[in-house]
């Protein structure tokens, strides 16, 4: 169940794993590769307290429920772009 659990928050954070509908479209080799990437990404996003995109949906939930100028989706989207760029200068 561990595992289960793990590879469905993999697959909620990053949709390119999510995209096969149960059959492979890579390579056995490949697919380890493209785990073990997601898997590190996780954990860098951990590290740094990057929110995941369950997080994001609760933020957007609770901005939809009080009144603001800007749509949740727009402040999430500015927001990741700041996001990238700050990794991009620091590394």
């Amino acid at each position: 169940m561990v595992i289960e659990r793990c590879f469905g928050l993999l697959k909620s954070r990053f949709r390119c794993l999510d995209k096969s509908g149960g059959t492979m479209l890579y390579s056995a080799e490949k697919a380890c590769q493209l785990v073990t990437a997601t898997a590190v990404l996780h954990n860098y996003c951990i590290s740094r307290r990057i929110q995941s995109c369950i997080d994001s949906a609760v933020v957007e939930r609770d901005a939809a429920i009080q009144p603001s100028t800007h749509s949740a989706q727009d402040t999430a989207g500015f927001n990741a772009v700041q996001l990238r760029r700050a990794v991009i200068q620091q590394f």
